[in-house]
């Protein structure tokens, strides 16, 4: 396995739209989390009961247990 220099992160275009060099480390870069959180239900759950989460600034969001999330 091997992993990407900061410089070769750098240089691949569209990797990371919009880029922002404050969020580059030695060999990783930063992820944010945008406004919309969409949790996966419980198998029984109707699809009009289907949960959208609409973060706030600085705002967290917890997963269940067993869930997961398509996060924007």
């Amino acid at each position: 396995m091997s992993f990407l220099t900061s410089d070769e992160l750098v240089k691949i275009k569209g990797l990371f739209e919009p880029f922002d060099q404050s969020r580059l480390g030695a060999a990783s870069y930063d992820l944010g989390l945008g406004e919309e959180v969409y949790l996966s239900p419980v198998p029984e759950t109707p699809l009009t009961d289907r949960k959208r989460v609409t973060l706030g600034e600085k705002e967290d969001v917890i997963i269940p247990p067993g869930q997961f999330a398509l996060l924007i």
